[in-house]
């Protein structure tokens, strides 16, 4: 079967490498524990995405949506297990950074390190273009379009297509000081902007799981708790909103395709932004 797997997720070119990653995951997981695919009932589906205590609702959704896109692909419309409909849980608050958390932590990085340039310069992108986590470690030097003069960079983005971000000249000089010390560190043929120090493989790119271990200890480190890459996007168009920036900036310079995808994002936006609006506020100091 990992030959159809490997199969279905070749032919599904839209998909990103993180979301395959995922969906390879899922489907081996799927054919270890229903050893007959092809008999699996709706009754049998719904016991399996059920059974895996460590998912939450969104990991439940992705395994409902992979085996489904694998079945129809597999045996067509008329599998049994398609009769399965579930319907996608809403997901609860999600972490995103106070702007104080975000000046802790930004203060946080020992920059007399290797380790501390390139993680500061890490924790600044992620903040200033909201990038995602596969976006940056999938980024390499030979699509590293980055002018630090003009604050700008290009990479490919979730769907494979070309995102445009902008970014301040503090981050513009945090990369340029990591890329420096780069060189030295990176092995031989590896041309990904980010790469691991110490541990054992260093000068090796860094993978979505090692830059979420990463950013975990940064949070465990510096005191702000638990922390993940994703929490930065979330943290840029927050802070950005707060900042007032237009919806429609904020949602061209997050590479995001739909308006409604910045307000999903901006949900935990702080209340306290609120404050120079207050009506009391308002006719008593006027």
């Amino acid at each position: 079967m990992n030959n159809d797997i490997e199969q279905f997720l070749t032919e599904h070119y839209p998909y990103s490498s993180n979301t395959k990653q995922i969906y390879r995951r899922v489907l081996m997981l799927l054919f270890d524990t229903n050893p007959d695919i092809e008999q699996l009932t709706s009754v049998e589906f719904d016991r399996w995405i059920s059974s895996i205590e460590q998912w939450g609702g969104s990991m439940r959704w992705l395994a409902y949506s992979a085996t489904r896109s694998f079945l129809r692909w597999k045996y067509g419309d008329d599998h049994p297990a398609l009769k399965l409909k579930i319907k996608r849980e809403k997901s609860g608050p999600q972490r995103t950074l106070t702007i104080s958390q975000a000046k802790k932590l930004h203060d946080y990085f020992d920059t007399s390190s290797s380790k501390g340039i390139r993680d500061l310069a890490i924790f600044s992108i992620l903040l200033d273009t909201g990038i995602r986590e596969s976006e940056l470690c999938n980024w390499q030097l030979k699509t590293l379009f980055l002018d630090t003069d003009t604050g700008t960079l290009t990479v490919l983005t979730k769907g494979g297509e070309w995102g445009y971000g902008i970014f301040c000249n503090h981050t513009a000089m945090y990369m340029t000081a990591w890329l420096e010390h780069r060189s030295a560190i990176a092995q031989s043929g590896v041309r990904n902007v980010f790469v691991g120090i110490g541990g054992t493989k260093p000068g090796t790119p860094i993978t979505p799981s090692g830059l979420r271990v990463i950013v975990r200890k940064w949070g465990q480190a510096s005191g702000i708790g638990p922390l993940s890459p994703h929490d930065f996007r979330r943290t840029f168009a927050t802070i950005a909103t707060i900042a007032k920036a237009p919806t429609r900036l904020t949602q061209m310079a997050g590479r995001w395709s739909h308006i409604a995808s910045v307000e999903h994002y901006t949900r935990a936006l702080e209340l306290r932004a609120f404050l120079p609006y207050s009506p009391i506020a308002k006719i008593v100091d006027s």
